[in-house]
């Protein structure tokens, strides 16, 4: 009720003090809608340019977690067999919630090596394929003493050994993520096969 008075002519007050609370309390009330159509508007923006991106999270035995943004979703698990001291390179998606095993390479065929668990063995570049589809919701690995084992991310390997001593427990799980692309609120609303 006072704003409405305040607004409203009264009769022995100057008319240029009611024009002047007039014009204010316009003014405030233009503001205030202006200033509400921008920050919906800017929330729209962000929601937009929203995505959802592959984390793969690391927990060490010591409690610590490492969370890795994963660009393609790909990672590899790489170590040096324990008897051949060959290389081995197991390539892991993360699928939701889950890490799916695509695929393993190595360079020395026999004990400890799988060759007939998948949906095709191949021999290329001088070195073992077979090509896989399995699930985890965990991986479980004991980090060797044997340099080299580790995580390659992006094409870089990312020993475990600065963070882990040989013999202790490091876990692996996927994880999900939001990052602000300026890409997709670019893109969006064309043909995800153009992305």
């Amino acid at each position: 009720m006072n704003a409405e008075r305040a607004t409203r002519f009264q009769p022995g007050r100057p008319l240029f003090v009611y024009k002047a609370r007039r014009m204010v309390s316009r003014s405030l009330s233009r503001g205030l809608k202006v200033f509400g159509v921008f920050f919906v508007a800017a929330g729209l923006v962000l929601a937009l340019s929203l995505e959802k991106i592959p984390v793969l999270v690391v927990s060490y035995e010591d409690g610590s977690d490492e969370s890795i943004v994963l660009r393609d979703g790909e990672f590899v698990h790489h170590f040096i067999h324990s008897i051949h001291t060959t290389p081995v390179d197991e390539y892991f998606v993360v699928e939701g919630n889950r890490l799916k095993l695509t695929g393993i390479a190595y360079d020395s065929y026999g004990v400890g090596m799988p060759t007939d668990e998948g949906l095709s063995f191949t021999v290329k570049d001088n070195r073992f394929h077979l090509r896989m589809e399995r699930f985890f919701d965990r991986l479980d690995i004991r980090v060797s003493h044997v340099p080299d084992h580790g995580l390659v991310i992006d094409g870089e390997l990312r020993p475990f050994a600065p963070l882990a001593k040989p013999e202790s427990l490091v876990v692996l799980r996927a994880g999900r993520g939001l990052s602000i692309s300026i890409r997709r609120l670019l893109t969006y609303g064309r043909n995800d096969s153009k992305r």
